[in-house]
């Protein structure tokens, strides 16, 4: 991380969900959830500096909103609301996480700027505090403040850390046509309910096998997005040990543990899918 007095440069990687079972909605309309993340080697590069009044945002995401629409605005406005040590901040985001992929962009970048916020207001704030004022803002905000792979429950908020072995890539395949989350989990049946496991604190996907790649909202997105099922039989084609749609999508990511691997199927899925224009790069797992 890069930092003056008054600047601060930090990067937000993206995540995965090596699993995600759906336990059934709670009073509050959302949902309970158990699942594994783990952050990947995909990054934003965010920059927030002290100004003199106010939030500024710039991107080079043209499709992003750049005021109070956005999480990391939102973010920014609500630490500065309970600071007033710092009279304005201008943030730039540099987008390579794809938005609205299932990702987690928007809740890692709200992450990166809560914390750099704080920063620049003397660090007033505890990191349980931060992780607090994250969750208000979404579920996955608080996973980004651990940098490590955590089992999180609840709404995606209680998080409880996980080793994860052993290293590997991921292809990640990520169509054109948007998923809303709110559809997804809106479409699942209110009487379909669970209990959620024991969660271990040590994951060896070697052991536990393909099976452990899992999304409950698969069931609710394939039928009716069927490329999701397409691009998982073409990870599988091209090599991957096992293939997962993340979150509520519609990103696919295809597991490997030799980079050389993962480097070759997305070197031949960017050709399958040039004429989609769809996003394909290789990422590593931050284990």
């Amino acid at each position: 991380m890069k930092s003056e007095s008054n600047l601060f440069v930090r990067q937000a990687p993206a995540k995965i969900n090596l699993c995600l079972e759906v336990l059934g909605r709670r009073p509050d309309g959302y949902h309970d959830i158990q699942s594994l993340m783990c952050p990947i080697g995909l990054f934003d590069r965010i920059t927030v500096r002290v100004a003199e009044e106010g939030i500024a945002l710039r991107t080079n995401d043209p499709e992003l909103p750049v005021d109070s629409r956005n999480l990391a605005f939102q973010a920014a406005a609500l630490l500065m609301s309970k600071n007033s040590s710092v009279p304005g901040v201008s943030i730039e985001l540099d987008k390579q996480i794809p938005s609205a992929a299932g990702l987690g962009g928007g809740s890692a970048d709200a992450a990166i700027v809560l914390s750099l916020v704080n920063e620049l207001s003397a660090g007033s704030c505890s990191s349980a505090e931060l992780m607090k004022i994250g969750a208000a803002l979404g579920s996955d905000v608080p996973f980004f403040f651990l940098n490590r792979p955590a089992w999180a429950t609840g709404r995606g908020e209680e998080l409880s850390p996980a080793i994860v072995s052993p290293p590997f890539w991921v292809v990640l395949v990520k169509p054109s046509f948007p998923i809303s989350t709110a559809w997804v989990y809106s479409q699942w049946p209110v009487e379909k309910k669970k209990m959620g496991q024991p969660v271990p604190g040590a994951v060896d996907l070697l052991v536990q096998g393909p099976s452990i790649l899992k999304n409950d909202l698969e069931e609710v997105v394939i039928p009716r997005h069927r490329e999701i099922g397409l691009i998982k039989e073409s990870l599988a084609l091209a090599g991957a040990w096992g293939s997962l749609m993340s979150g509520s999508g519609p990103t696919v990511f295809g597991v490997f543990f030799e980079e050389g691997a993962a480097l070759e199927a997305r070197d031949s899925l960017q050709r399958e899918y040039r004429s989609h224009g769809w996003f394909v790069d290789v990422a590593q797992a931050l284990l």
